[in-house]
């Protein structure tokens, strides 16, 4: 079953197209979404992160990328030698090199084409190597230090000793303020145990390591608890 996934993000809906094309003529099935602007411009102004989405099968990410290197054709002789790359080290180019997702194909083409121009070949095998060394990279799990831990367990649980030590005459300020930090812990515990990020090939994998989503999954139980035993509290107590 296809499974589609965000693969680049744009300021407009024509440069979406212009990507999308490409890779349509090569047998990529594309989705674009726009993310609409909340409220419309003439009160808010221009805005700058109302990305456009450009979205294709995850099975379909190494082919896509190599799609678009390969039919953006770059000539070194006609880029502005002013261009931020030309200023690059050896390293920094091949930095850009493990990162096409990020760079785009213009950048990682004419980072080729200035390495060599250096006297530095770089091989299929040396390409690969270095996006496989990358996504490794982001393929490591992070972990919550302890006191950010401890802070979201203390979210999720302050609603019940504030609720308790209240009474009738703070029920207006436990509703409207202590119950939000509960609400916030069952946020981030969630949001700990169940967040994903897309590699560049398009596995998606845990953004967090067994032992801190486990904290994240108790972070959201006990903030759920929290919130029933508040009510619970409150319903006594006003009745």
């Amino acid at each position: 079953m296809s499974h589609f996934l965000t693969f680049q993000q744009f300021a407009t809906e024509d440069d979406a197209n212009e990507v999308a094309e490409k890779l349509k003529e090569h047998g990529i099935d594309i989705i674009i979404e726009s993310n609409p602007p909340l409220l419309d411009s003439n009160f808010i102004g221009t805005q700058y992160n109302n990305y456009v989405l450009l979205k294709i099968d995850a099975d379909d990410f190494e082919k896509a990328q190599k799609i678009l290197i390969e039919n953006t054709p770059v000539d070194i002789n006609t880029v502005d030698k002013h261009y931020t790359l030309f200023s690059f080290t050896n390293n920094e180019l091949m930095d850009v090199l493990k990162k096409p997702d990020e760079w785009g194909a213009f950048n990682y083409n004419l980072a080729l084409q200035i390495l060599k121009e250096r006297g530095v070949e770089i091989s299929e095998e040396k390409k690969e190597e270095l996006q496989h060394e990358f996504i490794d990279t982001l393929s490591e799990k992070k972990s919550l230090s302890k006191w950010l831990i401890r802070l979201g367990y203390f979210f999720s649980l302050i609603g019940i000793p504030a609720t308790i030590v209240g009474g009738i005459a703070g029920m207006n300020l436990i509703y409207n303020v202590f119950m939000l930090p509960g609400i916030f812990g069952i946020i981030i515990g969630w949001q700990v145990a169940r967040s994903k990020k897309t590699l560049p090939n398009g596995t998606q994998v845990a953004s967090y390591d067994d032992n801190t989503r486990e904290h994240g999954k108790f972070m959201a139980l006990l903030g759920i608890l929290s919130l029933i035993i508040n009510y619970c509290i409150v319903f006594y107590q006003l009745y």
